[in-house]
């Protein structure tokens, strides 16, 4: 009994050791991230493509979705809340109580929230993709309340919870994605294994000595943009805008005569790497016929993709 107590902790340290780190790394992210949109990208257009893209390249599409016109008028997790995410927010009455936890108990609760909700996060990813958030986020939080409340046996949750699941399957997603491009167009499966990933047996003294270096590069790369900022031409975009497009472009907050133009932009991706060279020569024929054609509209002296739909 003693052993299997121990061994439990052991697996509730490691669960928020892990995502006390994805959380660091993300809100470190974020704050690196704001601050380089807020003072460089967002002045050019051709940037704001290329990261746009990269970003989700690298199967980091939620991250892409702040150099997106959402992020006009609000920051992006306050756009989430608004629309998705407080409808299930709820907090126990002054009489109610909640169920005391164990931390161990608190732990696997967790660790399960988040293994349950991950093949779901797999599925709407590839089946819409952040490209169609609309459809993306009201399937992922509605699952999350459902889920959750079979976990925990209350429906009472809060926005920290909901975004940390959604991060944290998001981290496993792009770890994965690193995992899968390392062992196909890296330096290889074994090389991918050893560094990335849940199985990676490489230490962290190991990691210091020899650090881990990607066999395969994605270079992204953006034409000049094409730009339209006639006004007649920005009220013809506009008036093309579909239903569903405006009341997104409503929902953003953004009214139609505060853009002064409207951008094109090609970006290109090509893939170079020590792996499976069939793959990679698939992989850049298919990027050659199918360029990235990226739409953006300028609200003040700053660009933004039109993910409007």
């Amino acid at each position: 009994m003693a052993e299997k107590a121990k061994h439990e902790s052991k697996k509730f340290n490691i669960t928020y050791a892990v995502v006390a780190v994805i959380s660091f790394i993300l809100v470190a992210a974020g704050l690196i991230t704001y601050y380089y949109v807020s003072h460089f990208i967002m002045f050019s257009p051709e940037k704001v493509a290329r990261q746009y893209i990269l970003n989700r390249i690298e199967g980091d599409g939620y991250d892409a979705l702040k150099y997106s016109n959402m992020s006009v008028k609000q920051k992006m997790g306050d756009y989430l809340r608004e629309n998705y995410i407080n409808q299930y927010v709820k907090e126990p009455g002054k009489d109610e109580k909640l169920p005391v936890l164990t931390a161990e108990e608190e732990g696997e609760k967790l660790t399960l929230l988040l293994d349950t909700m991950y093949p779901i996060y797999q599925r709407l990813e590839s089946e819409y993709g952040y490209e169609n958030f609309d459809e993306f986020f009201s399937e992922y939080f509605k699952s999350f309340a459902d889920v959750y409340k079979n976990i925990y046996g209350h429906d009472y949750m809060t926005d920290e919870e909901m975004f940390a699941c959604i991060e944290g399957n998001l981290a496993l997603s792009i770890e994965e994605s690193k995992l899968e491009n390392e062992s196909n167009i890296g330096k290889g499966k074994e090389y991918a294994e050893k560094y990335l990933g849940k199985n990676k047996t490489v230490t962290e003294k190991e990691l210091e000595e020899s650090p881990y270096m990607s066999g395969y590069l994605i270079d992204v790369q953006a034409k000049d943009a094409v730009i339209r900022d006639d006004r007649a031409f920005v009220e013809e975009y506009i008036g093309n805008l579909s239903d569903s497009a405006k009341k997104k472009y409503e929902s953003f907050g953004i009214d139609f005569s505060d853009i002064k133009a409207i951008a094109t932009v090609e970006v290109n991706v090509t893939v170079s790497g020590e792996g499976d060279q069939e793959i990679i020569k698939n992989l850049n024929e298919m990027f050659k016929e199918s360029p990235f054609k990226v739409k953006l509209i300028k609200i003040g002296s700053q660009w933004y993709v039109d993910i409007a739909k």
